[in-house]
């Protein structure tokens, strides 16, 4: 806890340096917190997804769609709306959990999302790594194949660059004392 709350009361200070052990407490409190608040939007669309697959008809048109590579689409929404109407009353309910749930989950993710970006930084510099490392995160967001690829494969290598040993600080140079000379 003590990692948690020393990443938020240093939420936007990019300098410095953070080891290991308290960089990896912050964010696997921080994702166990959104994870919890996500659990039951995912267990929502995790039932809506099991009615829809159970039912026969769409497991035929799905069937049918990929044996004659001619994908009945507007057979299969209709019939994927025609499952939602039979859970009306059931989906509303769910439905509000789930949108509460990404709500307040959004709300969380946007308020880690500069700590975790602060925190990261220092532990670069722990590592002895540029904090630039972590300008394509940003690039995450672009819905653009190549550049979205390209961001994914820094964060891969920040998440190793994370993982490494913090550094030693450069030494300074011994200034010469009296008692030698």
């Amino acid at each position: 806890m003590h990692a948690l709350l020393q990443g938020f009361r240093q939420y936007a200070d990019f300098s410095g340096r953070t080891s290991r052990r308290d960089f990896w407490q912050f964010v696997s409190i921080t994702q166990l917190i959104l994870i919890i608040l996500l659990l039951p939007a995912w267990l929502v669309f995790l039932e809506f997804f099991r009615e829809i697959i159970s039912n026969p008809r769409v497991l035929d048109l799905l069937f049918c769609g990929f044996q004659t590579a001619d994908f009945l689409y507007e057979e299969l929404a209709e019939e994927i709306v025609a499952i939602g109407h039979l859970y009306v009353e059931e989906l509303l309910t769910t439905y509000c959990i789930h949108f509460i749930c990404t709500c307040i989950a959004a709300v969380w993710g946007l308020l880690i999302a500069v700590p975790t970006l602060a925190i990261t930084a220092r532990r670069l510099k722990d590592a002895g790594h540029s904090r630039w490392w972590i300008s394509p995160l940003i690039f995450l967001i672009i819905p653009l194949p190549i550049i979205a690829d390209i961001a994914f494969i820094c964060s891969i290598i920040t998440l190793i660059f994370c993982c490494q040993a913090g550094k030693q600080e450069d030494e300074l140079p011994s200034v010469p004392s009296a008692n030698n000379q």
